[in-house]
Order: C-alpha cells, then sequence, then structure tokens
C-alpha cells in the first residue's frame, strides 16, 4: 500500500499493512546492490557489447498513477503526480519520447495490458522501454509465501475484507503476471520504477527470468533491466512550500538522478539513487535526509550498464562503467563444449562442395500424447513422426525429436539450439503438437507439458510468449515454427490471420539470391485463440494431414515448398489456421523446402 510519509498510515484498513523484513532476495541481488565504492571494482568478464554503448533507437514510456479506485475505501498518495512527472520528463528534450500516461480510471488492469501489448508491436530490440508505477501495492501469501501485487483502478476489496490476503488476486497483477507481459517487449534496455510500497518482492521474479533467458540466448540478445523499487513497506512522500504538489520520494529521487548524471547511463542511475541513500547524508537537507533515513529502496541492474541518453555517436567502452554479469554464471569454453545439432567436420577440404552456399536444413519436432493429468492425445506424435520421415526422407533435414517432454526437456533443448553454430543460410524447422491452454483473463497462451496438474496455475506450464522470445533470439537466420494445438494463435499478439499472397514460381536459385540476406521468423499454426481437433485414432489431425500432404506433394514447377505456397492448403479446415511473423522477422524472408532429388539434380 502506498501511505503518507510520517506515519505511514495505509490509507484502507490497517490491517491490510504488512511488514516486510528487510533481506536480500538472491546473490545477484547482492551483488548489484553494493554501495558504489564496493561495486566500482567489480569487472565482468564479458567485454561490453557494442550496441549499449549508443543511445537507443527510440524510447517509449508507459507511466502509470493511480490516487482514486473505484473502490473508495483504497486511495493513493501523489501519485498521479508522480506518473505525470516521469511522463513530463521524458517527453522533454534530450529523451523526446513515445509516451503513454493512464491515470486513475483509465489504468485498469486490462488498460494497462493493452498499452504493454502496443509496446510489444511497436518497440525493436535497440529500444528503450521504460515502466513506471505509482499507486497501491500489497503483499499476499501464496504458496507459503509472500509476493508483492500491483493494484490497478479495479482491484476488487471485499466489504468486510480486514488483510490483503482476501483481496481478489485475479484483479490485482502479480510480479509473474507484470514479468510475463514485459516479456512482450521487445526492446533490450528497460527501466521499471514502481514507486509504491512491499514491490521489492518482484526481483526475485524478474532476476531468475533474466538469468534463465539470458544464459540461454548469450550476452548480445539478452536484456538488461534497472528495477527500482522502495523496499518492503518503507514507501514516503511528502510536499513542501517549493513542491505544493507533493510527490513520492523515490519517484523525485529518480528524476533528480535521472537530470544530474553524465552520461546518462543504468549504473550511474543506480549509483546516483544509492549515494542519496547513504546513511551519512547530512540531515539538514530534507529532501536527501528522508531518502537517507526515513525511506528504504532497492535499485538493481540485471544485464549491465546501458546507454540511456546520450550522443549521436555513442560513448567509450569505458564510459560505461558496469557490463553483463553473465560470465562464467552461464559460459563454458566453447572449444571445449558442444551442443545442439553440431555440423560434421569438414573431411573433403576445400573442394567445391565445401564452398557451396547451399544451407544445411535441421528441424526439432516436439510432440505430447500422453498427459498424466489430462486427457490423452491419439494422434501427435504419430503427425510428428511422419513429419519427420518426409523432412528426412524426402528433404534431407536433420532432424531432432521429443517425445512427451516435461518443460524443462523442452527448454533445454532450446537451449541446446542457442548455443548452435549456424551457418549463414541453414534453415532451422520447428513442429510443436500437444494440449494448449489460454488464460483469458491476462490474454497469454500455454502449452500445457505430460506433467502438468490439473486445475493448474500456469506455474508448470511454458507460455508462448516466453516460446516466442526463445525462438526469435536463436541464431539460424531462417526459422520456421509450426504448432498443432489448441490457442497456439495466441503466439502473435495481434492474431493475423491468412498469409503471403501465392505467386507464379520462380526458379530456385534466383529466389534464394533475391531471399538471402532476409531474416526469417515466420510461424503457422492450427489456429487462433480457440480448441483444435485432435482427430480420430490412427488417423493425422485435420491440420497435421494437411501440412503433410503439402511436404509430400506440394512442390512447385521449379522443384520446391516455401511459405507462399502454404496458406492455400488449409483453406477448408474448419478451424482457420494463423499465420505470421515473429518479431525480428525481414520484409521479403522466406523458408524453403527443397526435395533431396530435386537439389542434386541441379533443378533449382
Amino acid at each position: 500500500m502506498r501511505s503518507t510519509q510520517q506515519s505511514r498510515r495505509s490509507s484502507i484498513p490497517a490491517s491490510l499493512k504488512r511488514g516486510c523484513p528487510c533481506a536480500i532476495a538472491s546473490l545477484l541481488s547482492v551483488l548489484l546492490a553494493m554501495t558504489p565504492a564496493a561495486s566500482a571494482g567489480i569487472q565482468s568478464a564479458v567485454k561490453p557489447v557494442d550496441q549499449f554503448l549508443n543511445p537507443p533507437g527510440n524510447i517509449f514510456v508507459l507511466s502509470i498513477g493511480i490516487e482514486q479506485y473505484k473502490d473508495p475505501k483504497v486511495n493513493g498518495f501523489f501519485s498521479v503526480t508522480d506518473a505525470r512527472r516521469v511522463s513530463d520528463a521524458f517527453k522533454a528534450r534530450p529523451f523526446s519520447a513515445t509516451t503513454v500516461l493512464l491515470t486513475n480510471a483509465d489504468a485498469t488492469k486490462e488498460n494497462i495490458r493493452q498499452a504493454l501489448q502496443k509496446f510489444a508491436l511497436t518497440s525493436h530490440s535497440n529500444d528503450l522501454f521504460v515502466l513506471s508505477f505509482s499507486g497501491v501495492g500489497l503483499l499476499k501469501t501464496r504458496n507459503g509465501s509472500e509476493e508483492g501485487y500491483l493494484g490497478p483502478y479495479d482491484l476488487a476489496l471485499p466489504q468486510a475484507c480486514k488483510s490483503a490476503d482476501c483481496v481478489d488476486e485475479s484483479s490485482l497483477i502479480s510480479g509473474t503476471l507484470l514479468n510475463s507481459w514485459m516479456t512482450q517487449i521487445h526492446a533490450q534496455r528497460q527501466i521499471i520504477l514502481l514507486d509504491t510500497s512491499h514491490t521489492d518482492t518482484l526481483l526475485p521474479i524478474f532476476d531468475a527470468h533474466w538469468r534463465k533467458e539470458s544464459c540461454s540466448v548469450g550476452p548480445e540478445a539478452s536484456k538488461r533491466l534497472l528495477i527500482v523499487t522502495n523496499h518492503g513497506n518503507s514507501f514516503a512522500s511528502d510536499y513542501s512550500p517549493t513542491d505544493p504538489e507533493g510527490g513520492g520520494y523515490l519517484t523525485r529521487a529518480f528524476l533528480t538522478q535521472l537530470w544530474t548524471i553524465f552520461p546518462k547511463s543504468a549504473f550511474r542511475l543506480q549509483q546516483g539513487l544509492y549515494a542519496l541513500g547513504d546513511q551519512d547524508t547530512p540531515a539538514s537537507n530534507d529532501f536527501q535526509s528522508a531518502i537517507a533515513n526515513d525511506n528504504q529502496f532497492r535499485a538493481e541492474l540485471l544485464g549491465g550498464d546501458f546507454l540511456i541518453e546520450g550522443p549521436p555517436g555513442g560513448v567509450k567502452k569505458s564510459d560505461l562503467l558496469r557490463d553483463s554479469g553473465l560470465g562464467p554464471l552461464c559460459y563454458t569454453d566453447p572449444e571445449t563444449t558442444s551442443r545442439g545439432f553440431t555440423p560434421e567436420p569438414d573431411k573433403s577440404g576445400n573442394d567445391a562442395a565445401a564452398q557451396s552456399n547451399k544451407p544445411t536444413n535441421y528441424a526439432l519436432v516436439v510432440a505430447s500424447n500422453d498427459y498424466k493429468n489430462w486427457p490423452a492425445l491419439s494422434n501427435p506424435i504419430f503427425d510428428a513422426t511422419t513429419i519427420e520421415k518426409d523432412l528426412t526422407n524426402i528433404y534431407g533435414f536433420k532432424v531432432r525429436h521429443l517425445w512427451n517432454p516435461t518443460r524443462d526437456q523442452l527448454r533445454h533443448k532450446l537451449d541446446d539450439l542457442h548455443a548452435q553454430h549456424f551457418n549463414d543460410q541453414d534453415q532451422l524447422f520447428i513442429f510443436i503438437a500437444g494440449h494448449g491452454d489460454y488464460d483469458e483473463a491476462n490474454d497469454i497462451g500455454y502449452l500445457v507439458f505430460p506433467d502438468t496438474p490439473s486445475g493448474h496455475a500456469y506455474d508448470d506450464d511454458l507460455n508462448l510468449l516466453e516460446l516466442r522470445q526463445r525462438i526469435d533470439t536463436i541464431h539460424a537466420k531462417h526459422i520456421f515454427l509450426v504448432m498443432d494445438s489448441c490457442f497456439a494463435g495466441s503466439l502473435d499478439p495481434s492474431l493475423g490471420a491468412g498469409g503471403r499472397g501465392v505467386y507464379d514460381p520462380i526458379p530456385l536459385e534466383k529466389l534464394r539470391q533475391r531471399t538471402a540476406d532476409k531474416k526469417t521468423r515466420y510461424f503457422l499454426t492450427s489456429g487462433g485463440k480457440e480448441y483444435v481437433p485432435d482427430g480420430t485414432p490412427g488417423n493425422h489431425s485435420p491440420f497435421a494431414a494437411l501440412f503433410i500432404q503439402a511436404l509430400e506433394k506440394g512442390s512447385n514447377a521449379c522443384g520446391y515448398l516455401n511459405l507462399s505456397q502454404l496458406p492455400h492448403y488449409f483453406e477448408r479446415l474448419g478451424t482457420v489456421p494463423r499465420a505470421g511473423n515473429l518479431r525480428s522477422n525481414e520484409d521479403g524472408a522466406d523458408f524453403f523446402f527443397v526435395p533431396v532429388a530435386s537439389e542434386s539434380s541441379g533443378g533449382q
């Protein structure tokens, strides 16, 4: 909950205000939350990534402030003032950001989700995204542990509610849910400012997700996050004659440091905040002494320093004072470790075959029939086995399969693909079939695994936003994902239908030359946000049957099957397949299925 500075009285029944022990959540938090003197000497094994030395391409800001809640028993303090100040600061030069401001009744849970989804569709990897929230924060007990929640305008507070645990969780924004929404944002630089109480309990959630993702994709593709929160229930706010509108101390400290530091980098901002929190700050400075003695906060930097704003040509490597903390936590010696589809050694020397620019085609085929707590399916492995045979025998793909995997087994297989070396024109095809589920309240689809409990809360599944991000960042230049599961269409926030136009066949060599420099990230699913049929036992699912037909009979007059030819195979299905692009797809990209006989005969 937000509270006033002096007495820290809650704006709702006092019994809802819960304290939080002053404990550091994780080893990484300890390392990153050190004082300036302690952390200045830490050196990382990973060298700075040049992209973070340059200013972001665009800056996007979502600023949320809620003082007046739908339930009159709940109120925030100075929250709208905080939100407007953050929005105005980033709209001004030199940031010139694109901002969205949500205050009071506009800041419902659904509106917040939709605003984040909008930025997911417009942001790119070299952008900066800033999320600021000022409002009510709660601490609830979940599965025996305490977790902080953000309270949107429409949080549901029962009439007789006298503790945070009786607040309807589905009306709140948990750390897990916020992290799921944030995974949609493709900007690799992110700042999260949470000026409310109890939100430091969200840090371990973001820490764990960042660590897992970063160890998979490596320092070039991993995100860098600065997360600034109050500690426990230590929110403080006040107004003064020089600042009659008041405001949260943390927001004021954040903006003060943002304007003061140079160059404007995440590490300097973090350390500037901790300097304000120094207990030796003179008491005569009311602002600084309040930060140091009355209000505790956390400023965690995950992944290393990044430039927030700077000269067009960027800054020197020495200007970024701290780089990625991945180092030995994630990496082994690449010369002694090989994972995934390791290319076979070239035994032919520098002969013509070794110099050929023909791609090597790889595939991962995943399917599940047997579920402990969900209805068994008849056909996914049967479908996948047939597709595997066609890919191998007709098109010469190097195929690995995974039958009835757990979530961790699939994640490990995707990690293998991240660690694999791909040549420039190599292709990767991924097929996934099995149960899917959909969280309608939060508009997120999930893969269900054979060991997923019934009546689950999605904690044991893999959400499709994470799947999309993991596949999008694999190093292969051309990737095509096909999914035959319920609700797989929620992989795409815009839920695009249909596909590419069909054009007259072009010779393969000419088409490959035209698309060689384009990055392919294309997907095809058996349906949208809906159930799709498994089919009768011993027969393929309707979608898989037509996809197999396309593989076996779909080569055009020029001897290949590509993305433009696939959609019309599925026009007669009752459930309409969905096709679209993952985030980093480039216009004009393509993916080819070329029969081995056609390649060897020179028919391209």
